[in-house]
């Protein structure tokens, strides 16, 4: 497999295939890289995958800034942001091939998103959400941010969530007609228009946000993101309004006050960082019942993700509610936190 010098993208497809985007720190080398997850020798929910068989492609020149997987549980497509072009690539069995979609010739592919099966959406740097049908093979631009887009999510089959530049996150109803798309939008100038919001995050406080520092959970109505405090901030999908509980005092100082139930969080220190073998720990002891928009981290959050691990019991042998979890990466530490 090939030597990853920095792992731009990873997504993880439903029928088992995995697949890395690298490139070394100028540029000049560039590979996507599709590996088989197989675990066939233990059918526990939580063993080790192993990687069986990888293909890859070579790109020198350009740049990988995102990928995602097709939701298809029967075929094996991602599709990338390849500068300003949108990469395909479709498995049959184990045989692959790529299919290059032009996009733009000013602006790069920042963010993708699959709406459906056969849509996939891509976030352009100059501020376009455009629109790939797999089927037709044609291409429109749907939405018009107010600036670049770096993220998009999915919210159901109607409404999507964009985040962009300059703290601009937005909901956009796709059942509403399209509106302020120019041909060439410049987010920078003054006269630039963009599409009606159906719901505004005002408090959104990022500046710039990175492809996995935004995630979103519509079963449980939350969008989760990174902030410049190294704090997590939890919004609401219905509202668009900050959750964040009242400002959090000791319970030493509430002695008549019951505790109220917290999240619980439990963190692995990964690889390198503990004598090179991933370990479980248990919540730290002064961050007992600490609301999760209330924990400063020591270090950046480089990624948010919400995940259902039902099925997959803890390290200390129990197992979780059921809901969606939120999985937090900062600096060397991975935690989950159960809502």
């Amino acid at each position: 497999m090939v030597a990853y010098d920095w792992v731009t993208s990873l997504s993880v497809g439903p029928t088992g295939w995995l697949l890395v985007s690298s490139s070394s720190p100028t540029g000049e080398s560039v590979h996507v890289s599709t590996s088989r997850l197989t675990n066939q020798m233990d059918s526990r929910p939580a063993s080790q995958y192993v990687v069986d068989m990888a293909t890859t492609f070579c790109y020198p020149g350009s740049m990988i800034w995102c990928s995602a997987a097709c939701p298809s549980t029967t075929e094996s497509i991602f599709a990338a942001g390849k500068s300003n072009d949108l990469l395909l690539i479709t498995g049959v069995e184990s045989y692959w091939s790529t299919r290059t979609v032009k996009m733009s010739v000013t602006a790069d592919v920042m963010a993708v998103e699959w709406l459906t099966p056969r849509v996939v959406m891509s976030g352009m740097a100059n501020s376009l959400v455009q629109f790939h049908d797999l089927r037709s093979r044609d291409t429109a631009s749907r939405l018009q941010h107010p600036h670049g887009v770096y993220k998009i999510r999915r919210v159901d089959e109607w409404r999507v969530v964009v985040a962009g530049a300059n703290k601009n996150l937005h909901m956009y109803d796709l059942r509403y007609a399209p509106s302020g798309i120019a041909t060439r939008p410049q987010p920078n100038k003054r006269n630039h228009a963009s599409t009606k919001p159906y719901l505004s995050f005002p408090d959104y406080a990022n500046e710039r946000i990175s492809h996995d520092e935004l995630d979103i959970s519509p079963e449980i109505g939350l969008l989760a993101c990174s902030s410049p405090s190294n704090r997590i901030q939890l919004f609401s999908l219905n509202t668009g309004k900050l959750i964040m509980p009242a400002p959090f005092l000791p319970y030493s100082s509430l002695p008549s006050t019951p505790k109220p139930k917290s999240s619980i969080s439990t963190h692995i220190q990964e690889p390198g960082c503990q004598d090179g073998a991933a370990q479980f720990y248990q919540p730290y002891p002064n961050r007992h019942g600490t609301p999760i928009t209330h924990y400063q981290y020591p270090d950046h959050i480089s990624c948010l993700r919400f995940e259902n691990l039902e099925e997959v019991p803890t390290a200390n042998g129990g197992g979780n509610t059921g809901k969606p979890s939120l999985l937090v990466s900062a600096g060397c530490t991975i935690e989950e936190w159960r809502m």
